[in-house]
């Protein structure tokens, strides 16, 4: 069993973020849950806390980054999203 990467294991997604980021792993906020609930407003919602904040991340997965700066900006505006990772091939 491998160890994870030092700081991944966080109880704030933003630090954890930035620790996967800087271990070269792609991330991404997605919406948050509160009362069962997605953030993301749409009360029919089919994806429940694991879509993308698409205002950061418009191309899903696709969109997701190492960059410290847009990372920040992401959950310090989302601060209750959740996070979600794109790890590279093999790395799981």
């Amino acid at each position: 069993l491998t160890m994870l990467p030092s700081g991944v294991r966080s109880l704030h997604a933003l630090d954890a973020g930035l620790a996967w980021a800087k271990h070269g792993v792609p991330v991404l906020a997605v919406w948050g849950v509160s009362d069962g609930n997605c953030l993301c407003g749409n009360s029919q919602c089919e994806s429940v806390g694991k879509h993308p904040i698409g205002e950061f991340f418009p191309k899903g997965h696709h969109s997701a980054t190492t960059d410290e700066a847009l990372i920040k900006r992401a959950f310090r505006r989302h601060p209750n999203a959740n996070l979600a990772i794109v790890p590279p091939p093999g790395y799981i």
